[in-house]
């Protein structure tokens, strides 16, 4: 279940379009350990032609879940369910067909070849690709044939999608709730601000706590169960594992639930900052393993039904003191910091000065003591009862939620 975003030209702040990819994975997948970034050669662009997101677990070396390359390519994809069958058996997974054309594109020309190549053997999924002439293109491919939209020619100047193909079968909705909350998001978004930024992307759509079907949006309005509310209705999720934006030759990286992550910038043709690197036993990139561990303490509820639920109060409240608004602080100077034009020995400084920020707000964090560190069963008073709720100026019911917690 992820989202992307694709930004135009005409909108983003550089004048180059940016890319965004959210991503999400099923619950099932057990053996997930995290991801990180790293470089992966191709026969074209060489040793260190490409960067990509990749699991951690994963041995396989010919295997994108994002990237960009040294010719100015990007892209990203989200799963789709209303195209047709998904066969990993029998078809071309996305991870394998955006490594190969990451490995060969400068452009869509070049990733439309690779399509009519893979026609009868690729996975249903959608695409958004930009390059470093401006370009920005959408794809939905199904499992025989693909639709293509040019974003800089779009009214709305951006096409943000989930799981859900516009010309795919409308009676499968998977992803529409997400899809409609993103694409008002970005509009408002753009009405609001006019110039795009990956950190309006992250701040608006990986940072999100709206749900347009039922009129809520938790960072806007008071929480209507106090401290906790139900996971799964947000574009954030419990199993979230990264953002990641892409514009001209930076990436900017947030590995991890993104609530509880940190973004980092990151240079093609450059060294990559090590603690977003492979390392430790699972492969997971430390800064990976940092919000894996805050989201423990978001997560927080272990028996019964608990892990349907997590406290946005410890995200975000209204002293500012919530762990997204302190990591939002460590940003701040990120962004004020970080120069694109950094020599290698200045780059090396910028990393280096930004992970012991990073390093102090995360220790204070996952240090902190609260009263409800330690949960019992009879904490989880309420999980199976049903009942309505009516919020505040608009008559929309959220079911099976949080009712009440002991001692508040």
């Amino acid at each position: 279940m992820c989202t992307g975003t694709i930004i135009s030209r005409k909108i983003a702040k550089t004048g180059g379009p940016i890319l965004l990819k959210h991503r999400d994975i099923s619950s099932s997948l057990n053996n997930h350990r995290g991801n990180r970034i790293e470089y992966q050669s191709s026969s074209r662009f060489g040793k260190k032609g490409i960067i990509s997101v990749v699991d951690s677990h994963s041995l396989d070396e010919c295997s994108s879940l994002c990237g960009m390359n040294v010719a100015g390519f990007a892209i990203i994809n989200t799963a789709t369910y209303n195209l047709g069958t998904r066969d990993y058996n029998n078809q071309v997974a996305p991870s394998k067909l955006m490594y190969k054309a990451l490995a060969e594109c400068e452009n869509a020309i070049g990733f439309e070849k690779i399509l009519e190549q893979t026609i009868r053997k690729m996975m249903p999924a959608n695409y958004g690709i930009i390059d470093k002439d401006g370009n920005a293109f959408y794809y939905e491919v199904g499992e025989v044939s693909w639709t293509r939209i040019d974003v800089n020619n779009v009214k709305d100047n951006h096409i943000t999608f989930t799981n859900f193909s516009r010309s795919g079968n409308r009676n499968n909705r998977i992803g529409l709730d997400r899809c409609v909350t993103a694409t008002a998001i970005m509009n408002e978004t753009i009405e609001r601000e006019k110039i795009i930024t990956s950190r309006s992307l992250f701040d608006h759509i990986s940072r999100s706590f709206r749900n347009d079907f039922i009129n809520i949006d938790l960072k806007k309005q008071d929480n209507p169960f106090g401290d906790y509310f139900i996971d799964g209705i947000f574009i954030p999720l419990k199993t979230t594992t990264f953002s990641a934006a892409f514009q001209g030759d930076v990436a900017w990286v947030m590995l991890g639930y993104p609530p509880a992550s940190v973004v980092v910038p990151v240079l093609m043709n450059r060294e990559l900052p090590p603690f977003m690197c492979k390392s430790g036993e699972w492969q997971t990139a430390e800064i990976c393993n940092k919000s894996f561990e805050l989201k423990k303490k978001i997560f927080d509820i272990n028996v019964g039904e608990g892990n349907k639920y997590f406290n946005f109060n410890r995200l975000y409240n209204t002293a500012g003191t919530g762990y997204t608004q302190q990591i939002e602080e460590l940003e701040d100077w990120m962004y004020e910091n970080f120069d694109p034009t950094f020599s290698e020995i200045s780059l090396a400084d910028f990393y280096k000065e930004y992970y012991n920020r990073i390093e102090n707000t995360y220790n204070c964090i996952l240090s902190e003591k609260t009263k409800d560190d330690q949960y019992s069963e009879f904490r989880l008073c309420g999980f199976d009862q049903k009942f309505d709720i009516i919020i505040p100026r608009k008559e929309c019911y959220a079911k099976r939620v949080l009712k009440t917690l002991l001692n508040k």
